[in-house]
Parts: structure tokens; sequence; C-alpha cells
């Protein structure tokens, strides 16, 4: 499980170096997950804010949001509710387990509508990033559309600095031990 993580590391910091980013990370709190791998995915991107220069301007802005069957909204960061890393991080750890089913097509509407808006943090002239970390299939696969953002994903990845790129989605699959 710890290299299909480092991939997703050492890719947000090759991609952090070249410009500003508003991350987005969606973990799966569903029962399958289990709280052991939860608390993987937390310390993950615990970890991992900690090596980003997190800042409102010039710099990265995270957000998270855990999902089961619905989107826990009393336990959504946004973007713009913590500028500084230590604070980012201890929100995070604060961040429970619910143990639900695999709603990540709500998950994924919740964060383009509600998450990815000026109000909640996100900065029009910098690149979003949305890291949706799941053990599995969604409850609505059908619902749940992800092929055109994977298609920006691969593009983005060939490019060398990321002026040209405004959206983008990385998934994370998590094994369960």
């Amino acid at each position: 499980m710890q290299g299909k993580y480092v991939i997703c590391e050492l890719w947000i910091n090759y991609v952090a170096e070249s410009c500003p980013l508003d991350i987005i990370f969606v973990l799966d709190e569903s029962q399958s997950v289990g709280p052991t791998n939860y608390e993987k995915m937390k310390t993950f991107v615990s970890q991992l804010v900690g090596t980003l220069d997190v800042k409102r301007t010039g710099g990265a802005l995270v957000g998270v949001v855990t999902f089961g069957t619905y989107v826990n909204k009393s336990q959504v960061i946004n973007l713009k509710d913590h500028p500084r890393v230590a604070d980012l991080q201890a929100a995070i750890n604060k961040l429970s387990y619910a143990q639900t089913g695999t709603g990540t097509d709500v998950a994924l509407n919740y964060v383009h509508t509600d998450m990815l808006t000026l109000p909640a943090g996100d900065r029009d002239d910098v690149p979003n990033v949305v890291i949706v970390m799941t053990d599995g299939e969604s409850s609505e696969p059908t619902a749940t559309k992800v092929c055109k953002m994977l298609k920006l994903f691969v593009r983005m990845r060939q490019l060398s600095h990321c002026d040209c790129v405004s959206k983008m989605l990385i998934i994370c699959p998590i094994a369960i031990a």
C-alpha cells in the first residue's frame, strides 16, 4: 500500500514545485475501508501536507472531505479554513471514521458544487487537484463520472509546468489488509 501513496506524493510534490495548487483530498470512510486503513489514509494526507508550501498566495491550499453513503459535512475542511500546516494537520488528525456505504458520486458532486467555489477558498487562477482515496467501486458507479477528469490527469502528468491546466483528478486506490 505504501508504494501507491509514494507515487501520489512524489507526483504532487513535483507539480507543487512548478505552481500553486488547490488540493482537495476525498477520503472514503465506508465500512469496507475499516478503521485501520482510514487512519493510514489520514496519516498519509497529514504527512503529505507537511511537505507542501501551504499559503494563500503562491502556495498550496488544502481541503479534505470524508464520505461514506453521504458527505460528512461536519468534517469538511475547506481550502480557506487552515492556511497554516500545523492547523491543517491538527484538523486532519481529528477526522473520525463513520463506517457507512461508498457514495463516491455524492462526494465528487459535493467537491464540485461546495468546495471548489470562491466562498470555500478556491482560487480561480490556480489549478485544482482532487485526490480520491477509496478501496473500491462507488455504490452508484454510473453516477460517478471521472473518465474525462482522468484524461486530464494523464495530460497533466506529461507537462513540465501547470500553466495550461485548470482541473484534474487523481484517484489513489487503497489496499485493504
